[in-house]
């Protein structure tokens, strides 16, 4: 039997009061809220959990991989899994939040689904289109658009580990350290937009929001279903839509790679966010 508890009714003010606080600041994330607090109230009433929400979302990112995979006859399947999934993307929190379920395992399951939901569908999208094409550049294409936003999440969570392995080495070793009160803690996807200017912010918007990343996928994929159906021509096959998503992405994803990396070094990000939590915990 489920441990979940007894059947609830809230209202859609107590869902938005309860699970809506967290990051009410980001207006991409107060968008999608509007929508998602009704899904809420959907999984509130039929009892599902916010681990059971985000593994429905990894196979729903699996399945739009599928229908990207097989291209033209999937497109409006595409895009209406691209705007579930966005949604389910906040339903899980808010679920958790709600019923005081939240928890590091759920955090954890949660990005599990970025690896699936951030990186697969660039490569099968490009790949089903070499299938059509057999134009082998495009799955080369592919694979830098899956590895660039792959590798833009998996930065967050290696610098986290290192910030934590150095944290176990100095408890273990029980050394004192020169004092850094002075540094402050600085979030990751900080990085990208840190030199406050708009392309920074439009770069993050693309590369790091779900919001972002799901708006261009689907208006990429509806230019190609309505290039497909009214056989509209391009000059050249990379002149494709979702040729084009493929390669901004590829392109914009790796760049952002190595500007991060550049950053976190020259700056020397992982040190101070490793003394400015040391700092903050030191009893």
């Amino acid at each position: 039997m489920s441990n979940l508890p007894p059947k609830l009714t809230p209202t859609i003010d107590q869902i938005r009061h309860k699970s809506q606080q967290v990051h009410s600041h980001d207006v991409t994330v107060t968008l999608v809220r509007k929508i998602s607090v009704y899904f809420t109230w959907v999984a509130l009433r039929l009892r599902l959990s916010g681990n059971m929400i985000s593994v429905i979302n990894i196979l729903i990112s699996c399945f739009l991989s599928f229908c990207l995979y097989m291209a033209d006859a999937f497109y409006l399947l595409a895009l209406l899994l691209i705007f579930i999934g966005l949604v389910f993307d906040s339903v899980d929190g808010e679920v958790a939040r709600y019923r005081d379920q939240a928890s590091l395992n759920g955090l954890f399951v949660d990005r599990m689904n970025s690896v699936f939901l951030y990186s697969a569908p660039y490569f099968f999208m490009l790949a089903g289109l070499m299938d059509e094409s057999n134009f082998l550049i495009l799955s080369i294409i592919g694979f830098f658009a899956s590895w660039g936003m792959l590798s833009i999440r998996l930065t967050r969570t290696y610098v986290d580990s290192t910030i934590i392995d150095g944290l176990m080495a100095a408890k273990t070793k029980d050394h004192q350290n020169h004092d850094d009160s002075n540094n402050k803690f600085i979030e990751v996807q900080s990085v990208i937009r840190s030199k406050n200017k708009s392309i920074f912010w439009l770069v993050d918007l693309i590369l790091v929001r779900q919001i972002g990343i799901s708006s261009i996928l689907a208006i990429g994929i509806l230019i190609q279903w309505i290039f497909n159906k009214y056989g509209i021509g391009v000059v050249h096959y990379l002149f494709e839509p979702l040729v084009i998503v493929g390669i901004i992405y590829s392109i914009l994803s790796c760049l952002a790679v190595i500007y991060g990396f550049r950053m976190f070094v020259k700056n020397n990000l992982i040190e101070n966010n490793y003394n400015s939590i040391k700092n903050k915990f030191a009893k």
